[in-house]
């Protein structure tokens, strides 16, 4: 269960989460201000999270993607990634 998206940032610029979206396949859909310990964003492990960035242009290329996030169970976890598109 995700319970808080504490922060995402593309090229070491933050994102500020007013224009993020996280959506599941099955159409679940929540803005990171509605996530709580009581209104979690509940999937099942090998799901996965769509994290929509409103406003967010991006070249063809690789990028670096930073997401802090707090899981149920597992408290705060934070990762970097390179990914490209």
């Amino acid at each position: 269960q995700l319970v808080g998206l504490d922060q995402v940032s593309i090229n070491g610029e933050p994102v500020p989460t007013d224009n993020l979206r996280l959506t599941l396949d099955d159409g679940t859909s929540m803005a990171p201000s509605e996530l709580s310990s009581t209104s979690p964003l509940v999937f099942p492990l090998k799901k996965i999270v769509h994290i929509e960035a409103d406003g967010v242009k991006l070249d063809e290329g690789v990028h670096r993607l930073s997401i802090a996030f707090d899981a149920d169970g597992f408290g705060r976890r934070a990762f970097k990634v390179n990914d490209s598109f």
